[in-house]
């Protein structure tokens, strides 16, 4: 009995050992479990931090490109002027009476001068590309194109009420007295081929190639706002900003920028060239340079008073069109909306470090505050 019972005191006391041995066990484990994890999410927090301040520096370095962009088109053209008038001050005066000098003196220092300036110094930031890849149909790229059309009349409206308040209705768009009061041939040269393929390569490519790694959403919307305020009034900031993020959007799709040059220039081609020949038909403003111009100069018959009808009648055709792509724009969306989706950068931070890093920061503000003085130069 008293050995049974000893026995039972004796395999008690190794139970208890085993358990306590399996506690400490436990413990230990619990213990090794929960270092892991918060070293786990100290490396994350870490991983994180270095993310944001990578971005942020990408983002900056981006800002002063584009601010050295416009700065120096704008250096150029002040320091043109400030030289003929100095040196050939009556050369000036007749310049300024021709019809293709102040559009001359816009696009010739942002193009031929700033443009491969700012290009070499993108060469010198990391691309961080977005996966792309994608391939659109023909009906996609004509649902887009037809979604373009009614972004951009349905935001030039916008602009045009906003504008009418702001000036009491007396202001007029800088990109609507150049493109009246120039010629058909340089209209055509800068507005359909240069500024679309200049413009896309810088808001497109460069940039989003350098930032689409970090979020398709972004990108697109941050693609979007820089080609708004880029234009440098309230009334072409409205529908660039919506156009600028549906090519912004083909872009990271596809990966090809012929698609967003394609629709860039037949936008300015329908909205600005032909919108402003119309206008001018109406107005009876002869351009030496336009059809009408052509045939006066090389046959004598004057077609003023024809073109002028036409025109008339061109107005109307031009304006349905416009409504019936903003009413399609919508019905297009509304009906697209599950197909249109972001996808997650390899390199992407959380919502709430998102702004931070991609607005506040040296280079962004810069450009900011070069696009608000513009804006209040125009308002």
């Amino acid at each position: 009995m008293q050995q049974q019972e000893g026995a039972n005191v004796e395999e008690a006391d190794m139970n208890e050992k085993m358990r306590n041995e399996i506690e400490q066990l436990i413990q230990k484990e619990v213990a090794r479990a929960v270092f892991q994890e918060r070293l786990r999410v100290q490396r994350e927090k870490q991983r994180q931090e270095a993310l944001v301040r990578e971005q942020k520096k990408q983002y900056s370095r981006l800002g002063f490109c584009f601010t050295a962009f416009f700065g120096i088109t704008l250096a150029v053209q002040v320091g043109a002027v400030g030289i003929f008038t100095l040196f050939a001050p009556e050369l000036v005066k007749t310049l300024q009476q021709t019809t293709w000098f102040f559009a001359l003196l816009s696009a010739a220092p942002m193009y031929l001068v700033a443009f491969p300036a700012v290009m070499a110094l993108l060469v010198l930031i990391k691309p961080v590309p977005p996966l792309g890849g994608d391939c659109f149909h023909t009906q996609d790229l004509v649902l887009l194109g037809v979604m373009g059309m009614g972004v951009g009349f349905g935001g030039n409206i916008l602009s045009q009420v906003l504008d009418f308040f702001l000036s009491n209705g007396s202001a007029e768009s800088a990109a609507e007295e150049v493109l009246m009061n120039s010629n058909m041939l340089l209209d055509l040269a800068i507005s359909v081929f240069a500024a679309p393929v200049v413009e896309e390569l810088l808001f497109r490519k460069c940039f989003i190639d350098r930032i689409g790694g970090y979020g398709e959403r972004t990108a697109v919307i941050l693609s979007g706002l820089l080609f708004g305020l880029a234009h440098g009034n309230i009334q072409q900031f409205f529908y660039a900003f919506g156009l600028g993020m549906i090519w912004a959007y083909v872009y990271v799709r596809t990966r090809n920028i012929g698609y967003t040059i394609a629709f860039h220039m037949l936008f300015n081609l329908i909205g600005g060239i032909f919108a402003m020949s119309v206008y001018q038909g109406m107005m009876g403003n002869e351009d030496p340079f336009s059809i009408v111009g052509r045939v006066k100069f090389f046959t004598g018959i004057d077609l003023t008073a024809v073109w002028q009808i036409l025109c008339s009648h061109l107005s109307i055709l031009y304006f349905s069109m416009n409504i019936v792509c903003m009413a399609g724009g919508i019905v297009i969306l509304i009906c697209k909306r599950r197909k249109i989706h972001f996808r997650q950068g390899l390199r992407e931070i959380p919502d709430g470090r998102i702004f931070s890093a991609a607005v506040l920061n040296p280079g962004m503000l810069a450009f900011f505050a070069f696009c608000a003085f513009n804006f209040w130069l125009t308002t």
